[in-house]
This record gives C-alpha cells, structure tokens and sequence, in this order.
C-alpha cells in the first residue's frame, strides 16, 4: 500500500466516524495530535464534501469529529496538525506512516472506541 491509499483509506474511515450520531458513546483513543493529522490527511483528499458537494472545509471536519469523540476542539487545528506531521525522526512516527506500518502488517487498526 502506498501513502496516498493509506490517506484515501484514512479519508474513508473519517468519511464512516462522521456518518455515527453525537449521542453515540464514540471516544478517541490516541493524541490529539495523531486525530489532527487524521483529519487533515482526510481534508487532503477533497473526498469529504459539504451539503452543497463542495469539499468540507478542515475546521468543519475538526468541529464535527471532536464532537462526536468527544474531545474539546484545539485552539490551532492547523498548528497541530502540521506539527504532528513534522514529528518524524522523533521519538514517534507520523500517524500516517504508523497507519501505513499497521496495515501493511495485517494488524488491527482501532481509530476510535464505543464507551458505552
């Protein structure tokens, strides 16, 4: 799998979180950082699209998708996201490359959980 599939397929899986209603008991269970480069990767794509078949902008996928997993919306979105991306060569990877890594090596990948 390539990067730009790992991102489509991170597109699709933003693309399903958003379909949940906001009572569901959705919970996020890694950085904000790791979801900040998600959304962003899923922006990327332009799959995601408003009513009107626009492509959505980025802070209605940030507002929306830490609604619904209950996390409060950063202050930056962008600023994270970029930051989380530049992270390589730290002491943790991209998400997308730790993604790419996870699905190339047929393990489980859990973006989100059902608290209830």
């Amino acid at each position: 799998m390539t990067l730009n599939e790992a991102k489509q397929q991170l597109a699709t899986e933003v693309s399903l979180l958003m379909t949940h209603a906001d009572t569901e008991a959705l919970s996020w269970t890694a950085s904000k950082s790791d979801l900040m480069e998600i959304l962003y990767c899923a922006y990327e794509t332009e799959t995601l699209r408003s009513d009107n078949g626009s492509p959505m902008p980025f802070l209605d996928i940030v507002r929306r998708c830490c609604r619904l997993l209950h996390v409060s919306v950063p202050s930056n979105p962008y600023h994270l996201a970029r930051r989380a991306r530049l992270r390589k060569g730290m002491r943790n990877m991209s998400y997308l490359d730790r993604y790419l890594f996870l699905v190339e090596n047929n393990r489980e990948v859990g973006l989100w959980k059902n608290i209830s």
